[in-house]
């Protein structure tokens, strides 16, 4: 196939009420994904603490804002960390040991 007539269709086949920033080039090479599962993992900073409201009792009434990705739809069990941990260390101990990883 020509690489012309490749581009002619991804031209037909793109979303005109997107920005062209969101529609994907002719010419682009995309990988596989390979992404099982994602999980939150909540490290207790000094913005949070365990023994404080949670952060939706302490925003009570107000709007959440969505800090994910746009294409990603707003879903609220996305936000619960699956741990909870009180420094960046047992964060990382944490990942590492869930992905078979040894240092």
């Amino acid at each position: 196939m020509e690489p012309d007539s490749r581009e002619a269709r991804m031209q037909e086949n793109a979303d005109t009420e997107l920005p062209n920033s969101r529609n994907v080039p002719a010419t682009a090479h995309l990988n596989p994904q390979t992404v099982d599962a994602v999980e939150g993992i909540l490290v207790c900073s000094g913005v949070y603490s365990p023994g404080g409201p949670a952060p939706e009792e302490d925003l009570e009434g107000a709007e959440m804002i969505h800090h994910g990705h746009r294409d990603i739809a707003k879903n609220n069990e996305l936000r619960k960390p699956i741990i909870i941990v009180d420094d960046v260390n047992t964060a990382i101990d944490y990942v590492l040991e869930k992905e078979d990883f040894t240092v």
